[in-house]
């Protein structure tokens, strides 16, 4: 999308550099111990861009959770939770997910920079199915 607040936005561009899952795993396991030591509980949110579309997010989201007990958020643009799969994975593995909505549907559609988004999201996230 074309938020101009992100800096994932389609608006800038740069090379875009991903994290390989390993070196998230490592982390994971860094926080792990940590949280261990002292006794405070550690929360990871993914956000930027549109975290739901990389591929290993399922994998090491259910690892960070499951193994490192480590607690997860997730802010999303909310176009992919129509997926069955997506759902799934998010109430099995977070204990918090915002859909970032900037404002009524004129609104958010501007900022994001694409029409009829607003409604897209409503029908993903089953607003208008009673879900």
């Amino acid at each position: 999308m074309s938020c101009h607040f992100c800096g994932y936005s389609r608006e800038i561009v740069r090379k875009r550099h991903v994290t390989g899952p390993d070196v998230m795993l490592s982390f994971g396991k860094v926080l792990s111990e940590f949280q261990e030591k002292t006794g405070k509980d550690v929360v990871v949110s993914w956000l930027g861009g549109e975290p739901l579309l990389w591929k290993e997010l399922p994998a090491i989201s259910h690892t960070y959770r499951q193994d490192f007990k480590i607690k997860l958020g997730l802010t999303t643009n909310g176009t992919l939770l129509s997926q069955e799969n997506i759902r799934r994975d998010l109430i099995d593995d977070y204990s918090l997910v915002t859909i970032s909505i900037d404002g009524f549907a004129e609104f958010h559609d501007l900022h994001r920079g694409e029409k009829g988004l607003f409604e897209k999201i409503k029908t993903c996230a089953g607003v208008d199915q009673g879900n």
